[in-house]
């Protein structure tokens, strides 16, 4: 046996079993890689905002491109125009190096003002053209300036919106490994009940009050549950009543199929503990009939099945009625009780409708007409009692 101070103490078997649960974990978060695939893909706005911000870069990369076209055609045109003006002075046997095929220069007046003239025009073209130019260049720089903003703004947009989905995805991971793990763990706590022969899911119906049973699995005359139903309450703490997992277990064995009530609820409060609701309504249950080593502490089996119930679970909302009506581990409301029924019958429960349907025909809970609607529901459920 295996201790813990303040706690139950766990068989072999158990600890073997939580060290094949934990074994189990590896694989299947490789598995679960595996399945989710690239954690960057499959979300619309992200593929959206990828595209912004690539259109972004292509439109800051063509601006400038555009903007070396136009300085490679100024340099062109600057060229251009220093070769006609030398060409001219040449041609006029006025430049520094005369053209050895001009003719005798005209050096009179008139030529040379020809020539000026000439070389005028030549220049105020070449103005002209590199005028459209530098407008045409200014224009290229100032689309370019409102691209590389608009590419800045939507590369900040991408990089939040991939953090974002980062962080949901990895969230989603964690919370679907948390039920894996929780549903692992139930499995575990359902190999050790005494009250379950296999690994099968729980009878969706069912419930500890209206089938209370004992630890053998027989069940309990109208005494008896009567005698849970008015359990008086126990003046240790729940801190001191919950069962711990150890942390220093070795071996990984698969479960043997030994039957421990208090291994059970071990396993039962470890998943109960992270939001698994069918754990959270064993282990109420354990609390309210006091298997498992617990005693019945009717409170604590109020609140745990009261945890399960708010998770919309129909059996824990029927069972969470029962506690309603009777007063157990609560102050006894026969309006909460209906309430929780209306719960555990709009999803189907056979139970539920007929407890409702026997509540509006006292009065309780709605108006009386409603009561053959919610017994019809019941017997369509398969309830032989409506």
């Amino acid at each position: 046996m295996v201790c813990s101070p303040g706690f139950f103490p766990l068989s072999f078997s158990c600890v073997s079993a939580l060290e094949y649960h934990r074994s189990f974990f590896p694989t299947a978060m490789q598995s679960l890689r595996e399945r989710l695939g690239d954690p960057m893909g499959a979300s619309p706005e992200l593929t959206q905002a990828q595209v912004k911000s690539d259109q972004a870069k292509e439109k800051v990369r063509s601006l400038k491109q555009a903007v070396g076209e136009v300085m490679l055609k100024q340099l062109a045109q600057q060229a251009k125009t220093a070769a006609s003006v030398a060409e001219l002075t040449r041609s006029s046997g006025l430049g520094e190096f005369p053209s050895p095929t001009a003719s005798t220069p005209d050096l009179s007046v008139g030529g040379q003002a020809r020539t000026a003239a000439n070389v005028r025009t030549v220049l105020r073209k070449h103005d002209q053209k590199m005028g459209k130019l530098d407008e045409e260049l200014a224009a290229i720089e100032d689309s370019l300036q409102t691209a590389i903003d608009d590419e800045q703004h939507y590369h900040a947009a991408l990089e939040a919106k991939a953090a974002a989905h980062i962080e949901q995805r990895e969230a989603e991971t964690v919370a679907y490994m948390r039920r894996m793990e929780n549903d692992r763990l139930f499995q575990l706590a359902r190999s050790f009940d005494s009250l379950v022969p296999s690994l099968q899911p729980p009878v969706p119906h069912s419930s500890a009050l209206l089938v209370a049973t004992n630890t053998n699995g027989a069940t309990l005359g109208t005494e008896s549950r009567e005698s849970i139903a008015g359990a008086s309450e126990r003046t240790k703490t729940p801190e001191q009543e919950q069962p711990a997992l150890p942390s220093d277990a070795k071996s990984a064995v698969v479960p043997t199929g030994v039957k421990s009530d208090a291994d059970a609820a071990a396993f039962y409060h470890e998943a109960a503990k992270h939001g698994h609701a069918p754990a959270q309504l064993e282990l109420g249950r354990m609390y309210l009939t006091g298997r498992g080593q617990f005693g019945a502490l009717p409170k604590e089996a109020f609140r745990w099945i009261h945890k399960a119930a708010d998770l919309q679970l129909p059996a824990a909302q029927l069972d969470l009625g029962l506690l309603y009506d009777r007063g157990v581990g609560c102050t006894a409301s026969p309006e909460q009780a209906a309430s929780c029924f209306r719960q555990a019958g709009e999803q189907g429960n056979s139970d539920g409708a007929r407890l409702l349907a026997e509540k509006l025909m006292q009065g309780v809970g709605g108006e009386k007409r409603e009561a053959g609607f919610w017994m019809h529901a019941a017997a369509k459920a398969g309830d032989v009692d409506a």
